[in-house]
């Protein structure tokens, strides 16, 4: 799981900074998914280097995947009006926040799944 949450926060600080750059750059929220970003950059590297802070780091690591999964999930009820073409309020928001929501959803359901498989593999 450290090295799947360190490639996380990779793609989160890319749709952060892709996304600042094509929005002109006019607002710091596009920086968020990069913010989220370089918080799961660190608690991966965290977990990578020292296997005693790994349980911890990736707990907190799910953490702040419920607070993003918070503030983004929203946008995938307007995602398809603007897939189809549609004219949405402020589109490079609802295609971040979208593909913010996206990642983090995937990388929830592994971690459960990780947990799963570590707390049986416990049990002996």
């Amino acid at each position: 799981m450290p090295r799947l949450t360190m490639f996380l926060g990779v793609l989160l600080i890319v749709l952060g900074l892709l996304t600042y750059v094509l929005s002109q750059m006019a607002s710091w929220t596009p920086l968020i998914p990069a913010i989220f970003g370089v918080v799961f950059l660190i608690l991966g590297v965290i977990a990578q280097v020292d296997s005693s802070k790994r349980k911890h780091s990736m707990h907190i690591a799910v953490i702040f995947t419920l607070l993003g999964l918070l503030g983004s999930l929203g946008a995938l009820g307007t995602l398809p009006a603007l897939l189809s073409g549609q004219e949405v309020a402020r589109p490079m928001a609802v295609f971040s926040r979208s593909v913010m929501a996206m990642l983090l959803l995937v990388y929830f359901g592994l971690s459960i799944k990780s947990f799963i498989t570590a707390r049986r593999a416990s049990r002996g």
